[in-house]
């Protein structure tokens, strides 16, 4: 991915080797006074403006749309240095900056932490990386069961604490100034402010605002199109475009849902369509590892059969448009919880609350660490009500999207983010400050339903409603509200047979002789943490073919693979 490392501190010789057989050849690389920096990856998501004595400059990683222009700015765009952090604290975009002179080195990050920087001290200095994975070489770390368990047993880390010992996480617009007396971090707490209510016509210009301009940008658009509603309403906005300069592509194999959908609304209307697919290739190890060290368990290790898809949008020079996260316009998001836990909300009543979130990967610890991840977890949701505004004051509905736009795009939809970056210049348009900061003025029954959504396909493509939409493999009409469609996806899911993912099974089957030897290491026979007769159970299942725990063993093999990255003995 593109990346980040560095160091601020007193660079001796012996500091500077350490630093430079971490990280692969960089793009650029300072080492100068008290900073070693270097940067590299893909060259399109990273900017960088320095001054000719390597004494003072910024550095931007990521993308940076400015909210006024409505363009991605080029870096070269901020001429003055001293403007930089008010452009930054209120364009759109996924970034990490930082900018340094002789003195100081200070840190920002976007207001969502779609990308995110770690911190850890290090030799009377601080070594700072996108890579947790690459401090951890030099800096001794292990997994914070406390703050790493909710991403275990609920949707996703409850809190934006750093889930590694020794290491600081800095995200979701925190700022943070190091320099010869320490480290300084100022946390943010974003919270979107009540103007006026906007109506429709104002939220569908907002939208379009966000979208247009990336077709003034000289660069080939692409969407990434599948069977939801979501990648449809970009679709919508699209139409209107000059084909020749923008198409769409979808991803998986031919039987896939989402894939037939999307080609068959393109075959249709007369757009331009890439079905992409990459099989039969043997997925290497390092490049495995290299997959779960950024997922950070937020993905099983199969879901990189999906990731290398990607690989197609290498030194393409093309923007890709993703319609993730669009659940929150729908106010579809959390949506059990308003229906099932209202009572616990209002009550403030975290247990309650737990119950609604559990989302388990796979029962393989011992009882010690589920209990120090379940103590964990249920602490971060008890934050929840402190950290955030008063659940009557917002409404109940506003305060479930707030919770997930503060909690789950840093951490589900970053590592996703600092993936793609790998590959190409990638927006989601969903998922942007000027349109999020209007998040409480649009009516809730403008949202609830899938009303918004409907509106905006009916008014821009309304011929987009006669194709089914997708949701996992079961499809069901575009037309129905979104209470319909829980109610048909129940009855589908009770007429439907359970299957056996075959790419998940040939997938873990290529590494079958590594799971084996990995459960029989010391690290995992010896660790403490695993209970080794239901993990016993699991690889057994795995060895004898019986796929009954295949989602488990995916889960544990992601895991395994995590730890491993950030041991400092790897």
């Amino acid at each position: 991915m593109s990346w980040i490392f560095g160091y601020r501190g007193n660079i001796t010789d012996d500091i500077s080797q350490r630093l430079n057989e971490i990280h692969p050849l960089p793009i650029r690389k300072i080492a100068s006074g008290k900073l070693y920096l270097a940067y590299g990856g893909n060259a399109d998501p990273c900017h960088a403006l320095e001054a000719n004595d390597e004494s003072a400059g910024l550095l931007i990683l990521g993308i940076v749309r400015d909210s006024a222009t409505k363009k991605l700015i080029n870096l070269h765009h901020i001429i003055r240095l001293e403007n930089t952090s008010h452009v930054l604290g209120t364009c759109d975009g996924h970034f990490v900056a930082l900018e340094w002179n002789t003195g100081e080195l200070h840190i920002s990050t976007d207001f969502l932490g779609l990308r995110e920087l770690f911190v850890a001290s290090y030799q009377n200095g601080f070594l700072f990386s996108t890579r947790a994975d690459w401090i951890a070489k030099l800096v001794p770390t292990e997994i914070d069961f406390a703050e790493f368990g909710s991403r275990w047993i609920l949707i996703n880390q409850m809190s934006k604490k750093s889930y590694l010992k020794n290491l600081l996480r800095i995200t979701a617009g925190d700022r943070a100034i190091i320099n010869d007396a320490g480290i300084q971090i100022t946390e943010s707490k974003w919270v979107p402010q009540k103007s006026k209510p906007i109506d429709f016509d104002e939220f569908d210009e907002l939208l379009e605002g966000i979208i247009s301009p990336l077709f003034s940008e000289g660069r080939k658009v692409t969407l990434s199109l599948s069977g939801g509603m979501d990648s449809r309403v970009l679709l919508a906005y699209m139409k209107k475009y000059d084909q020749e300069k923008w198409d769409c592509h979808s991803f998986g194999p031919p039987d896939l849902p989402d894939r037939i959908v999307a080609e068959q609304i393109c075959r249709d209307n007369g757009i331009q369509h890439r079905s992409i697919f990459i099989s039969g290739q043997p997925v290497q190890l390092h490049e495995l590892k290299e997959f779960a060290a950024s997922a950070a368990v937020t993905q099983t290790a199969s879901a990189f059969l999906q990731l290398r898809n990607y690989d197609v949008f290498k030194n393409s020079n093309e923007i890709i448009i993703d319609g993730g996260f669009g659940e929150i316009w729908r106010r579809e998001f959390f949506s059990r919880l308003l229906f099932m836990h209202k009572a616990d909300l209002m009550k403030k009543n975290a247990a309650g609350l737990f119950e609604g979130l559990q989302s388990p990967k796979a029962d393989i610890f011992s009882e010690e660490v589920k209990d120090i991840i379940h103590k964990g977890a249920l602490t971060q949701i008890e934050n929840l009500f402190k950290d955030f505004p008063d659940v009557e004051s917002t409404g109940i509905e506003n305060w479930l999207d707030l919770v997930a736009a503060r909690i789950r795009f840093h951490n589900y939809f970053g590592p996703e983010q600092a993936r793609l970056d790998t590959f190409a210049t990638c927006l989601m348009p969903f998922m942007q400050r000027s349109l999020l900061e209007n998040l409480f003025d649009l009516k809730l029954s403008t949202r609830k339903n899938g009303k918004l959504f409907h509106q905006i396909i009916r008014k821009r493509f309304p011929e987009l409603l006669n194709y089914h939409l997708v949701k996992g493999t079961a499809m069901h009409p575009a037309t129905l509200t979104s209470w319909q469609t829980r109610l048909w996806l129940l009855g589908t899911r009770l007429r439907q047979k359970q299957t056996v993912n075959l790419h998940q099974q040939q997938f873990l089957g290529q590494y079958k002789e590594y799971i084996n030897d990995s459960f029989l290491s010391d690290a995992v026979q010896k660790s403490g943490m695993y209970n080794l007769t239901k993990l016993n159970t699991i690889i057994a299942d795995f060895n004898s073919g019986n796929a009954a725990s295949l989602i488990a063993l995916d889960w544990w093999f992601s895991f395994v693979l995590y730890q491993s990255a950030i041991s400092n003995k790897s």
